[in-house]
């Protein structure tokens, strides 16, 4: 999967660098894989902020588009909700 390819790529980067660069040579095993984790974090934050952005340029869109229908939709999901907190 892409995931797994990344990961995998990511690591070989890692462990590149720990043998090239002076004094990342004596990372641990763990620490590489804490930094790998921490650097999956970052990648999932970003394309998490990547999809909320798109998100919202589509409903711009559609309002600018359709108003009348997103208005609709906007009133359901407000009855719906205030249904469910009622």
């Amino acid at each position: 999967s892409l995931k797994t390819r990344r990961r995998k790529a990511l690591e070989a980067v890692l462990s590149e660098v720990s043998y090239n660069v002076p004094g990342v040579g004596a990372m641990s095993p763990e620490a590489a894989r804490e930094a790998v984790g921490e650097a999956r974090q970052l990648e999932m934050l970003e394309l998490e902020g990547k999809r909320k952005e798109e998100l919202r340029q589509k409903a711009l869109q559609m309002a600018y588009q359709k108003p009348g229908e997103v208005v609709q939709l906007l009133r359901a999901w407000m009855l719906k909700r205030k249904k469910s907190t009622a």
